[in-house]
């Protein structure tokens, strides 16, 4: 920032702001472009991840709603279920994808997570797996996959479709178009 002071004839002196260094969003770009060999940024790499998995996903005629995309590790899955939060993840790294399922800090979340923690047994059933629970959420997580996208979207629709079903059942909420 430079400051300079400013009169016109016989008015008040007035301060005059000007900035004279700002980022450089080009310059970061081409930076980012030449660093990372194929050109693509870790935000362009979340995004064709999640375009990749909604793909992946309609073509094995996935019946639940899709994640809107994100330039991000994680997204939300919209399943509209009340009390909870369900966010799905996928380290690019290592592969390791996970379905987070968060319950809400309201009383009727409280007593949610208290009927279905009860019955992890008949959810890790239902899922194929045993969830890790921590607080008032619980996570499934993947083992790591040699393909981190085929590998990780198979992972994460073989689990959701049955971890959806049986959150719904557990929770008694049933909708008529399957959300």
């Amino acid at each position: 920032m430079e400051l300079t002071l400013w009169q016109i004839g016989e008015s008040p002196v007035a301060p005059r702001f000007e900035v004279i260094c700002r980022p450089n969003v080009w310059a970061r770009a081409v930076r980012r472009a030449s660093a990372g060999g194929a050109g693509e940024s870790r935000y362009e790499d979340w995004l064709e991840y999640w375009e990749g998995f909604n793909r992946f996903a309609k073509e094995q005629g996935y019946p639940l709603p899709l994640p809107t995309p994100a330039a991000r590790n994680w997204v939300e899955l919209p399943w509209k279920i009340p009390g909870i939060r369900v966010t799905a993840s996928c380290s690019l790294r290592t592969g390791v994808a996970k379905i987070f399922v968060i319950f809400r800090s309201a009383a009727d979340s409280a007593q949610q997570y208290e009927a279905v923690r009860a019955r992890a047994g008949e959810l890790a059933s239902a899922v194929g797996q045993e969830a890790e629970w921590s607080g008032s959420s619980f996570a499934l997580v993947s083992p790591r996959a040699s393909d981190v996208r085929t590998g990780s979207y198979a992972w994460l629709l073989e689990r959701s479709i049955p971890l959806h079903r049986a959150l719904s059942s557990l929770l008694g909420h049933h909708r008529p178009d399957g959300t």
